[in-house]
């Protein structure tokens, strides 16, 4: 989803908050939140929480200053995310004190959610693939595969997919070219979540 799409919706249907992607296609989380605030309809209220594989230097005071009411890193840590909901969401029931919250497991996502999962997985796999083989590779298209599954995995119960396809992101990020041994964890992270072929 990107930010046009994002600013659709708010006004057409009804959310509780926003969890925004800094870095999405077209129209970043800063301008997207800005436009969001000026809107000057309930959901300008929405709280927003800002996540990213990459918060630059001064991104969280911009964030601050643009209305996000909390930022996290990704890959997502579901328990960092339920105390976020708990706080940004009165009616959200907190746990038990010393108790913690349970991880996600895949027996308690809805199987329509995690075969549409297991179908980014395998089209991630193709871009790792693709990314061993030099004639192939596309730098761009792999480091933006990996960004969105760093956001996703942990949420649905695969934090090393997620830790895995994170250091990719930012190796790229950083470097600008992929890291074989990377590339290599990653694709061994896929292996062990994906169905056997044949």
């Amino acid at each position: 989803m990107d930010g046009s799409t994002a600013l659709s919706l708010i006004q057409t249907k009804s959310f509780d908050m926003v969890l925004m992607d800094l870095n999405m296609p077209h129209m970043d989380g800063i301008v997207t939140m800005r436009l969001m605030r000026a809107l000057g309809n309930p959901a300008s209220n929405l709280p927003i929480i800002i996540m990213s594989a990459r918060f630059g230097p001064g991104d969280r005071q911009r964030l601050h200053g643009s209305g996000a009411y909390d930022f996290m890193s990704k890959p997502v840590d579901f328990q960092l995310l339920v105390k976020l909901l708990q706080r940004h969401l009165p009616h959200m029931p907190n746990t038990v004190a010393g108790e913690e919250t349970e991880r996600i497991s895949p027996d308690h996502i809805p199987p329509a959610l995690y075969d549409k999962f297991i179908v980014y997985a395998q089209s991630l796999l193709k871009d790792v693939d693709a990314a061993l083989e030099p004639t192939t590779s596309n730098i761009g298209q792999l480091q933006e595969s990996a960004h969105k599954m760093a956001g996703i995995a942990s949420l649905l119960g695969e934090p090393e997919l997620g830790e895995r396809a994170s250091q990719v992101d930012l190796g790229i990020a950083k470097s600008g070219h992929v890291d074989n041994s990377d590339i290599q964890r990653l694709r061994s992270a896929l292996m062990a979540i994906l169905p056997p072929q044949g």
